[in-house]
């Protein structure tokens, strides 16, 4: 294993040693020196954030800089609605990972590391699952939301057992993954109650899991006949990410790969290229920033070129490069609103049987995550994506967007009604966070430039899919997968 520290001692040397500066233990640093040092770590911590869907999660809002709720509005929410794609985890393609270095060591002129190298896992045991850094991603989202909002959470002063599992609903798919990523949000979630992490009693979580192929919730996209028919079977659905890895520039970069591992343009392919991509990153995911090993036989134009087809291949198998993408969560989105109905209807009569439900956190993945956030408008500002239109500039990025723990939250508030013509003694108000930062959906647009916007203005904005779709007719169908 080695250390942040060491790692960034050592590629600096390599990079003042590829610079033709000769470094001793004893020299002086020089001006060029340290310049060339500060490029090296502004290179290392751009690139171990730029890493595709497979990059490890960061905030990108602070509750600090979140909107206060109007006046009128309860200060803390009285629902917190969460839908979060799991944490970092191990790849699920070891085996390509191993097969493709042996394949560059088998070059008289690749790097030494190759010779031996096998994937970090155990027997593939590891395929797919949580790591460290996985978990501490969503405990620390936990911390932080409870922080934000500490209304929508359980209160020490309640005392233990206090947290109830029809109060704050835990749902994951059927994957280990999700699971474990739910259990990891929920430890931090309910610390005041986790004798483990306070001295006080532990309160062991519940997790609601629906089968695979009849989860229409979180894994719509195994359970929607359409979408397999006019997506994952149909060629055409991803022909612009085809077209870039066929395409001039995806040409470039293999061609840069294949000589950093000394072989020809015609022995390594496009999928190789994003195979090392992906090994790259979880050199960086595993091995403490490690950018010593896959991540340095890319140049800038051929990370750039995998960052592109990675984000080309989301944008049309999930995100708005097909309309199916964002019709199939419509049982999602009726799951965040019955949460906010009941939410209402507690708050409306204090006197209601049974305890009101508060809070759903909800883990899935990023085929559940990027859809859901479709249907929603947050990407309604990308413009179309080709393969002969890259640009640098655009919203959809993966390493942005579809990070590891990449998660939607969407906050409920009670407000002072005015209106006379409702039985309610109270309106609404939603606020939309994506990745922690403060969003205004299209459905909101017109409501100026305040993060809170009118629960009936959204369920007005989505009543088709809320009142009037039918699943089985936007899907043809349920339950596609083997499982």
């Amino acid at each position: 294993m080695v250390s942040h520290h060491r790692y960034l001692s050592m590629v600096m040397a390599m990079t003042l040693y590829a610079t033709g500066t000769r470094v001793t233990g004893t020299a002086t640093t020089t001006v060029t020196e340290r310049e060339t040092l500060r490029e090296t770590r502004r290179v290392a911590d751009r690139r171990s954030s730029d890493l595709g869907s497979k990059t490890p999660y960061h905030s990108q809002g602070a509750a600090a800089s979140y909107s206060t709720p109007p006046e009128s509005c309860s200060a803390q929410p009285i629902a917190l609605n969460i839908l979060a794609r799991h944490g970092a985890r191990h790849t699920g393609h070891i085996k390509d990972i191993n097969d493709l270095a042996a394949h560059f060591a088998s070059s008289s002129s690749a790097p030494g590391w190759l010779e031996n190298y096998t994937y970090p896992a155990v027997d593939g045991l590891d395929d797919g699952n949580l790591v460290a850094l996985g978990a501490q991603e969503h405990s620390g989202l936990a911390t932080r939301l409870r922080q934000a909002f500490p209304a929508a959470f359980p209160s020490s002063a309640d005392g233990p057992y206090k947290y109830n599992p029809a109060t704050i609903k835990l749902s994951s798919t059927v994957v280990p993954r999700t699971g474990q990523s739910a259990t990891s949000f929920a430890y931090a979630a309910l610390a005041d109650n986790n004798g483990p992490l306070d001295g006080g009693v532990f309160t062991p979580p519940f997790v609601n899991v629906a089968s695979a192929c009849m989860d229409t919730k979180l894994r719509f996209h195994e359970a929607c006949p359409a979408y397999t028919r006019e997506v994952t079977n149909n060629a055409s659905a991803t022909s612009e990410a085809t077209a870039y890895l066929e395409g001039d520039e995806m040409r470039a970069a293999v061609e840069s790969l294949a000589a950093r591992v000394g072989l020809s343009a015609a022995e390594v392919t496009a999928d190789q290229l994003l195979t090392a991509f992906e090994a790259c990153a979880y050199d960086i995911i595993l091995d403490g920033g490690n950018q010593e090993q896959w991540c340095q036989l890319f140049d800038d134009g051929a990370w750039t070129a995998a960052n592109y087809a990675s984000d080309l291949e989301m944008w049309y198998k999930f995100g708005g490069g097909n309309a199916i993408n964002g019709e199939m969560p419509m049982m999602l989105l009726r799951d965040f609103f019955a949460a906010f109905d009941d939410a209402v209807s507690a708050n409306e009569d204090s006197s209601a049987s049974g305890p009101p439900l508060t809070a759903a956190w909800r883990f899935a993945h990023a085929e559940t995550v990027v859809p859901f956030a479709t249907m929603l408008g947050l990407y309604a500002e990308q413009e179309e994506m080709t393969a002969a239109t890259r640009d640098d500039g655009r919203y959809f990025r993966s390493s942005l967007r579809v990070t590891f723990a990449a998660n939607v939250v969407a906050t409920l508030y009670a407000c002072t009604s005015n209106a006379s013509d409702t039985p309610q003694k109270y309106s609404y108000k939603v606020r939309f966070l994506y990745n922690e930062q403060e969003v205004t959906i299209p459905a909101c647009a017109d409501q100026g430039q305040s993060a809170f916007c009118d629960l009936e203005t959204v369920r007005a904005a989505f009543a088709a899919p809320l009142d009037e779709w039918e699943y089985g007719e936007v899907c043809d169908g349920t339950c596609t997968c083997e499982w």
